[in-house]
């Protein structure tokens, strides 16, 4: 949608996205095989009406940890699906450009706003969000932050799981160097 290290913009730093890099391009291919795999025909592969989370996707989450949106906006999935699985699930981490957007409110209680400067990190607290700051070497985060655990402790985002909007397991805004 509109990130600004996204490739589809016209920011200097285009094309600099984590989900942009051929390890989780790999990923996704991996991840359509095994669809192909299972559906051996593209008209074999179920319909899913887009109200209610299928029961086979709430076992798959069950007692896991979950990213949403690793390979995009995270705010195209249904926000009930998302509250669904979040109860399931053991933890979870997520990140949304879109937290500005009135249609997308509803997200701050398991979505953090990714933000790029002070001036984004305090109008997303002042909407009621959590923020995750990336900022360069030649800037300094927002106050009120702390650098994130999974950079500083080299401990995984699962377990961590403090990115997890003002619902999840965190209570902290995120800061972390732009790489």
């Amino acid at each position: 949608m509109d990130c600004p290290f996204s490739k589809n913009q016209n920011y200097s730093g285009g094309g600099k996205c984590y989900t942009h890099k051929f390890p989780q391009l790999r990923a996704f291919h991996s991840i359509l095989k095994s669809i192909a795999r299972k559906y051996p025909t593209f008209e074999s592969i179920p319909e899913v009406d887009g109200e209610n989370v299928p029961a086979e996707l709430l076992k798959a989450v069950q007692g896991k940890y979950v990213r949403f949106g690793t390979y995009g906006e995270p705010v195209v999935i249904p926000f009930k699906w998302v509250a669904e699985i979040c109860q399931v699930a053991k933890n979870w981490t997520s990140y949304t450009h879109q937290w500005a957007n009135p249609d997308y409110q509803d997200f701050k209680s398991y979505f953090m706003a990714s933000v790029h400067n002070p001036e984004q990190a305090e109008m997303a607290s002042a909407m009621g969000w959590r923020y995750f700051e990336t900022f360069r070497k030649d800037e300094t985060p927002s106050m009120g932050s702390i650098l994130c655990p999974a950079d500083r402790e080299k401990v995984s985002c699962e377990k961590c799981g403090l990115c997890s909007g003002v619902n999840g397991k965190g209570n902290k805004n995120i800061h972390i160097l732009y790489h």
